[in-house]
């Protein structure tokens, strides 16, 4: 028996030391609702719980996003649900305006109607949603395939700024177009300086002063040699050449049509087929690239961006009659028979530039949205109306509707409103599948989130059930402790009686 050192003493001391401070832990887990009040609790629950946490407000955050852009979208869709009503009526306008029954004045009071309605169809699309231009090019940037989509809509622009003066002026086409005057040389080769003619044209000799080889009256397929030379062929094949049987030749060529600009658009479409079938082809080596592939003809640019745009385009894929280059590297599709272009054929290639402009701006404008708690994005497809404002603005557009409705022009601006429809309809379509691709990633957030919380909550959250017994097993301790503790500071008073006695 000492006095000194009471062991019991200090036993009991630092057991009720140890229950007082779980008790105390204990109490802040259940008036907290945490399992880890402090770091010691759990210290790689405490790291995965911040992690957990930090991206639950991540997933708000790209929640809220994808709402934005819903409303986004949702607006865009009214208002070319406006836009729509408004090209029907233009559409029924000018059905009414090509009644041969109607009156001069009758048809003055469409045109009237038919004005403001394009003045609405003008406001609509420069409208904005939170200063956000709902159907502007500037600021839906062209992001979605990053470089190659810009090229993409490049060679677009340059289609479009390349083939203004034949869109404007198809009758260019048949014209009777640009007389060279060419003499004979060597070898069947024909000489005329600068003579701007391209392989596959057809040209027809319509006077001729001396010697002997080509026929008046007769046409004939060139074959340009370069800049001021080329060879003359009775077919396009290019297999029967035309013979120069005296050393001088002098006469005059007519070019058949001034088709450059087709061709130009030929070729620049051939492009854009190229350079977007290599994006969707991706790592596929099984692919034949447009690139390298020497066999592709103006029928495989054709049935590529039909396929696409969803679209046909009476007569056009059958006017193939075309001498074709290797595809690489310049890619060149040389149209001829240019005199065949007829008034429907020329319609035809008109809705197809409309066409593959819609489809080019749907595909590579339009808002990025957060789809997921690390930030990555989508881009939603654009909704287009370029297509409809340049035909409202541009007497130079495919499907231009400058000039006032009349009788003389209320069937072709039927046919052209009809082709500004179905590519509304198609924008239309793209805007209401961003709307429900928008509402399937809000929901597989919502059930991420969900997940989520649930796995966060079994780290950081207290089992208020198993934390109240541990508690109440505590409180037990504490008490207990707190009697033994007493009990034991009584031992040493033991020595007392005896050194009483």
């Amino acid at each position: 028996m000492v006095i000194n050192t009471n062991v019991p003493s200090a036993f009991a001391s630092r057991v009720l030391s140890a229950s007082t401070q779980n008790l105390s832990k204990s109490l802040a887990k259940l008036s907290s609702g945490s399992r880890i009040v402090s770091p010691d609790d759990d210290a790689a629950g405490l790291a995965v719980g911040m992690k957990f946490s930090a991206e639950l407000k991540r997933i708000g955050g790209a929640r809220a996003n994808v709402g934005n852009a819903i409303a986004f979208s949702s607006t865009q869709d009214g208002y070319m649900s406006k836009v729509d009503s408004a090209l029907r009526r233009m559409s029924e306008l000018a059905t009414l305006a090509a009644d041969q029954t109607k009156a001069d004045s009758d048809v003055a009071n469409y045109q009237k109607e038919f004005a403001e309605l394009k003045s609405f169809i003008t406001a609509s699309s420069s409208k904005s949603f939170n200063s956000i231009g709902l159907f502007s090019a500037t600021t839906l940037a062209d992001v979605e395939l990053g470089t190659l989509d810009a090229l993409i809509k490049t060679q677009y622009d340059a289609v479009t700024t390349t083939n203004t003066a034949w869109v404007a002026d198809p009758a260019r086409i048949a014209n009777a177009g640009t007389t060279v005057t060419s003499t004979a040389a060597t070898d069947d080769v024909f000489t005329a300086s600068a003579h701007g003619m391209t392989t596959g044209e057809k040209v027809t000799y319509t006077s001729q002063t001396s010697g002997a080889g080509p026929s008046v009256g007769t046409t004939y397929y060139v074959k340009k040699l370069d800049a001021n030379t080329f060879e003359l062929y009775t077919s396009a094949a290019m297999t029967s050449k035309v013979d120069v049987t005296t050393a001088v030749v002098a006469g005059v060529l007519t070019r058949s049509g001034e088709y450059d600009l087709l061709q130009d658009l030929r070729e620049d479409m051939a492009e854009m087929a190229r350079e977007w079938y290599q994006k969707e082809r991706g790592t596929d080596t099984t692919k034949v690239q447009y690139g390298t592939d020497t066999t592709k003809t103006w029928g495989d640019v054709y049935d590529f961006w039909s396929s696409r745009t969803g679209t046909t385009w009476s007569g056009v894929r059958a006017h193939t009659d075309t001498y074709t280059t290797s595809l690489a590297p310049n890619h060149e599709i040389h149209v001829g028979n240019a005199s065949a272009l007829s008034d429907s054929l020329i319609e035809g290639y008109k809705k197809m530039v409309a066409d593959v402009q819609s489809y080019v701006n749907n595909r590579g404008a339009g808002i990025t949205v957060t789809d997921s708690s690390d930030a990555t994005t989508f881009q939603l497809k654009g909704a287009d109306l370029t297509t409809i404002t340049n035909a409202i603005a541009n007497s130079t557009d495919t499907n231009a509707l400058t000039s006032d409705l009349a009788k003389t022009n209320a069937s072709t601006y039927v046919s052209r409103v009809s082709t500004l429809i179905n590519n509304l309809a198609g924008s239309r379509a793209y805007v209401g599948a961003n709307i429900s691709r928008l509402s399937m990633v809000d929901s597989q957030l919502a059930v991420y989130g969900e997940n989520l919380s649930a796995a966060n909550s079994r780290v950081m959250d207290v089992d208020v059930a198993t934390e109240s017994a541990e508690y109440a097993k505590q409180q037990i301790l504490v008490q207990s402790g707190t009697a033994m503790l007493a009990q034991s500071n009584i031992l040493p008073q033991s020595a007392l009686r005896l050194l009483a006695q």
